[in-house]
């Protein structure tokens, strides 16, 4: 049998429901702006989890730190948001999609019966 592991969705649906059935604030205007947050425009899902790249920026008193990005998961079912690995892990936005790439080729590999 050979079936797809993974599919790709758009992040307004794991925006929706983070909102409407976790009641998140995650992707709200208060905390993009407090965390100067972006995340890509699409995210990975297998099975209930949706796989996708975040990124924040600290800003303090005229110092900026740099940009890092972190690989985050989204439990469809429940809306809970959390963070795959270590925070901020990645330097760049294509790193850490390399390694949501890894972990669904993983995933395939478990599937496949």
């Amino acid at each position: 049998m050979n079936k797809r592991a993974s599919f790709t969705i758009s992040i307004e649906q794991v925006k929706r429901a983070h909102e409407e059935i976790y009641h998140g604030y995650w992707f709200t205007d208060e905390a993009k702006r407090f965390f100067d947050s972006r995340w890509a425009e699409t995210a990975t899902l297998i099975g209930t989890k949706a796989f996708f790249v975040s990124s924040d920026q600290f800003h303090d008193r005229g110092y900026s730190a740099p940009r890092k990005y972190s690989i985050r998961l989204c439990d469809m079912a429940t809306g809970d948001i959390r963070t795959v690995g270590e925070f901020q892990a990645y330097a760049s936005g294509r790193e850490a999609q390399a390694a949501i790439k890894k972990i669904v080729e993983e995933a395939s590999q478990w599937l496949k019966t």
